[in-house]
């Protein structure tokens, strides 16, 4: 479904990470540790390709990686994701970048919908007719 052009790539790509990013910040600002958090995300997300890459990157930070290291070599994580988890996992302030990633993507995906709703209405109209 992922492939799907417009909505895999478009809308579910982006809802996807973007509840992946809010629901990581939340728990990470909580005190929840960070293999816990992937955990408990990773069933949150509901997604099984999702899932078994946040679970892939649990196990891989369990052993000492960098979540940001991890997340480049599953491709369902966005490269601008990755960078901005990169710049804030240094200076341990993940959880906030994390919230702000959510937000942008939040904000992507809002954006998506309404130039498909402006797209979309006038087929609507022409096949009400």
């Amino acid at each position: 479904v992922l492939k799907v052009p417009v909505f895999g790539k478009g809308i579910l790509h982006k809802y996807l990470v973007s509840r992946y990013c809010s629901t990581m910040s939340m728990l990470l600002a909580g005190g929840v540790p960070l293999p816990n958090s992937l955990k408990i995300t990773s069933r949150v997300v509901n997604h099984l390709v999702m899932q078994k890459a946040i679970e892939k990157v649990r196990i891989k930070v369990i052993g000492g990686a960098m979540i940001a290291d991890v997340m480049r070599a599953h491709p369902v994580f966005p490269r601008l994701s990755v960078k901005m988890i990169v710049v804030q996992e240094k200076t341990g302030r993940l959880a906030e970048m994390l919230k702000r990633t959510a937000e942008y993507y939040d904000e992507e995906l809002d954006n998506l919908i309404q130039k498909l709703s402006v797209l979309i209405e006038p087929a609507m109209i022409v096949v009400m007719l």
